[in-house]
């Protein structure tokens, strides 16, 4: 039998508190966006599965930084994937195919930044860091 070490432990918990903190995660786009996707779609986006609209547009995903609470929500409930399973699929998406993961940005406000810039742009807030913005095309509870 496996037993968790003291360090795996504690990531363990520090995980699960901090995904039962997070109350509710936005997937949002630019107001003049043309992109409308549901959950399975998204979770396609940001596994470099479907990269552009039906009218040939690039999607444009954007991630918050790895260590951030909501990117580890969003992993968990819309990605089924923990942050080491994400960047084994990186991995092996780089290496078959010419997909490149999301682009990753600093902070909340470069995320809307983003998104205010391009109109193919999509990804993911805390829903307390919505405003007048962006536009959300669905909630993650």
């Amino acid at each position: 039998m496996k037993y968790l070490t003291p360090r795996l432990l504690l990531a363990s918990v520090i995980t699960t508190i901090s995904l039962s903190a997070q109350a509710e995660v936005a997937v949002v786009v630019n107001h003049d966006s043309k992109v409308r996707l549901d959950e399975r779609d998204v979770r396609k986006v940001f596994l470099g599965k479907l990269t552009t609209l039906a009218d040939g547009a690039e999607i444009f995903p954007v991630d918050l930084p790895v260590g951030n609470a909501t990117r580890e929500y969003f992993l968990n409930k819309v990605l089924h994937k923990s942050e080491a399973s994400l960047n084994s699929h990186w991995s092996r998406m780089m290496f078959s195919s010419n997909a490149k993961p999301p682009k990753a940005v600093a902070n909340v406000a470069a995320v809307k930044e983003e998104i205010r810039k391009n109109p193919y742009a999509i990804a993911y807030l805390d829903m307390k860091d919505v405003d007048g913005t962006v536009t959300v095309l669905f909630t993650v509870q």
